[in-house]
């Protein structure tokens, strides 16, 4: 299975779609958080339903622990204007509320773009992949994660800063 299927969402009414949280995204305790979130993100970008207005803003609270299993996510359309849509979102299981999001969708404009670390395309990153025990924790089974060997974790450097790859260890589309 890919991301993209993992996190696929379905509309079964107006505001609402229906999703599955896969066991295979458990986390120490529950389901991921950065899972549900894209779960919850495919249900606002379904409802928005304009594909130049991509996700500009996003943020989230967890209000409670989700399971494995079939969950949904109820989207409201706050408002959509000339240049910029805004969305909530709640994540449910069995009618009880998981995570509260909001959501800025619009077309591109202009601005500063940077990153600190950029990792040439096709360049082998490095470092040693991070073990992951089998039987772990699932939604490390997903992805390959390889530290920068530059960045040394407790290092006795003069910022706290850790830099890693990440690949998904599927295809995602």
């Amino acid at each position: 299975m890919t991301f993209a299927d993992d996190t696929a969402v379905e509309r079964v009414g107006p505001r609402c779609f229906a999703a599955e949280l896969h066991e295979r995204w458990s986390s120490l305790v529950g389901i991921h958080g950065g899972y549900t979130a894209a779960i919850v993100v495919r249900a606002m970008q379904a409802a928005v339903d304009d594909p130049s207005r991509a996700l500009r803003s996003f943020a989230t609270q967890f209000a409670a622990v989700p399971r494995p299993g079939p969950a949904q996510v109820e989207v409201t359309v706050e408002r959509a204007g000339r240049s910029m849509t805004t969305t909530s979102a709640r994540l449910l299981q069995e009618g009880r509320v998981l995570q509260v999001a909001h959501a800025v969708s619009s077309p591109p404009w202009p601005g500063l773009s940077y990153d600190d670390h950029v990792r040439p395309p096709g360049a082998d990153p490095g470092g040693t992949p991070v073990f992951v025990p089998p039987g772990g924790v699932a939604h490390f089974q997903n992805a390959e994660v390889r530290l920068d060997p530059e960045v040394v974790p407790f290092g006795g450097g003069d910022e706290a800063w850790v830099a890693a790859w990440l690949r998904p260890l599927a295809a995602h589309s």
